[in-house]
């Protein structure tokens, strides 16, 4: 992943927000958010040109998140591949400094003995 941000000429600041690579017609690209006003694009092949609908950056605040639940529960079979179980209780853990602007939650992965990051389609909080 790309640990610095991509500046452009309008504003933005670009940083990737996907964990894989993804596929479509047109090839290979990744999508990266602004850090300023969370607009989203493209980037195909290994440019530095992130495609975006808007061009201007808002450099609006971007309102805070909400607190991460204190545990989730995994909901899809994908999680299986980074060493989770299906349908298992994890503690959510903080995330790491570099990645705390994107969404998910972090937990352990005995497997890897590493943090994993859950993206919000794959757990469900737990109370």
């Amino acid at each position: 992943m790309t640990k610095y941000p991509i500046k452009d000429e309008e504003g933005h600041e670009f940083e990737k927000s996907n964990l894989v690579t993804q596929k479509s017609r047109d090839g290979l690209y990744d999508i990266y958010s602004c850090i300023h006003c969370g607009l989203k694009g493209k980037r195909h092949g290994l440019s530095n040109f992130i495609h975006a609908r808007e061009k201007k950056c808002t450099n609006k605040t971007l309102l805070p998140p909400a607190p991460p639940p204190k545990f989730v529960k995994t909901i899809v079979g994908s999680v299986c591949s980074v060493g989770l179980v299906l349908n298992e209780v994890y503690e959510v853990l903080p995330a790491p400094e570099e990645y705390t602007h994107l969404d998910g939650v972090w937990v352990l992965s005995e497997l890897r003995g590493t943090k994993v990051r859950l993206l919000p389609t794959e757990y469900v909080k737990v109370e």
